[in-house]
């Protein structure tokens, strides 16, 4: 896929914490008319042309009113927006109703994409900082906010960070001050190392509302280049990864390799596991650091690879090799993968499994 066919989906995500939680907050339609407004006001409603719960039939929405009506009648559920009268393709918007909260996911894509690649950064931006403002007395924002494009590959850090409540692959960034000093789930400590760090060149900062105003990091202007977006996305995770000193992915160890997850392993005569719900084998190879490799079995597990079939006719969709340490897998993975290998694993001293060369595109994690 392209660069710019990977550009083709932008989602805002955005969390709604009530102040007080009133029983059925949404029954008053006070919520549901900020939204449908905001949208409107943005040149975000996007020809939606049928609401309800989420998995059944959803009913024609002829005015934007129609969903203000019915939010009186909401209750704790998922709800869904959709451009497509069948609920099956297009923008939508997806509402997760809750006693405390409302989580709302705005997702645009295909056509409406394409004729607003200069204008839908900031028509987000617009939508969630009028949606703060209407609603600030009443509802903080957080913890999961932010534009993203999920489907645009970027050079991430290795390992990748895990460090809720801060979003890694966002263009756009929301932070509401109230949120971090006065929820639980808020990091008030975060907040400040991440208003005070010094910014990458390119990168606005901005306060709207004055003090306790929503906070807008904003990494990109418009999504008319994905190269230069794709770009952005990794200066903004690598410098949130400096300023944040987050915890990582425990998938991944520190090396920035990432743990096999095998499935339901059995031993087989040919290989050392098969797994075969998967069709996928696991074959234990000495290799030393120095590059030395048992040829035989490299050779025999190179042929089943190619033939996709084990000699007694067992599917094969691939073959992974385990090496007994990550220097040897190291040295002999380029060789064995132009051999028809899926993959070369190391084991680890806890019997884990590790991939020392994970797919993807990576940038080492910054030291400081």
């Amino acid at each position: 896929m392209t660069p710019m066919a990977q550009l083709h989906r932008v989602r805002l995500n955005l969390e709604l914490q009530f102040r007080q939680t009133t029983p059925e907050w949404w029954r008053d339609g006070r919520v549901a008319r900020a939204i449908v407004d905001r949208l409107k006001r943005a040149d975000l409603w996007l020809d939606f042309r049928a609401f309800g719960l989420e998995g059944a039939r959803l009913k024609r929405v002829l005015e934007p009113d129609d969903v203000v009506k019915s939010s009186v009648t909401w209750k704790p559920a998922g709800y869904v927006l959709h451009a497509d009268a069948l609920g099956k393709r297009g923008s939508r918007l997806l509402l997760t109703v809750r006693q405390p909260s409302l989580r709302l996911t705005l997702i645009v894509e295909g056509d409406a994409v394409e004729t607003r690649r200069h204008t839908l950064i900031d028509q987000k931006v617009a939508f969630t900082t009028g949606l703060h403002e209407d609603l600030a007395e009443r509802a903080w924002l957080g913890p999961s906010l932010g534009v993203f494009v999920p489907d645009l590959e970027y050079r991430r850090v290795r390992p990748p960070p895990y460090n809720p409540p801060w979003s890694f692959g966002s263009l756009v960034d929301f932070v509401d001050p109230e949120f971090h000093v006065h929820h639980p789930r808020g990091d008030p400590e975060g907040m400040q190392k991440l208003l005070a760090a010094e910014l990458p060149p390119g990168v606005s900062r901005d306060q709207r509302g004055g003090r306790g105003g929503l906070i807008v990091f904003r990494w990109v202007d418009d999504l008319r280049d994905p190269g230069r977006v794709a770009d952005r996305l990794s200066v903004a995770e690598q410098w949130k990864v400096r300023v944040l000193a987050p915890a990582f992915d425990s998938d991944y160890n520190a090396h920035g390799d990432r743990r096999e997850i095998a499935g339901a392993l059995q031993p087989h005569a040919s290989l050392t596991f098969y797994d075969a719900p998967n069709q996928y084998g696991y074959k234990l190879l000495v290799a030393t650091d120095e590059g030395w490799v048992d040829e035989a079995v490299l050779g025999e597990a190179s042929a089943w690879a190619r033939a996709r079939r084990l000699p007694d006719g067992t599917p094969l969709a691939g073959v992974a090799l385990v090496t007994p340490t990550r220097s040897g897998a190291l040295r002999i993975r380029d060789r064995a993968m132009a051999a028809g290998i899926d993959k070369v694993l190391y084991a680890a001293d806890d019997g884990a499994w590790w991939d020392p060369a994970p797919p993807g595109l990576w940038v080492d994690a910054p030291t400081s």
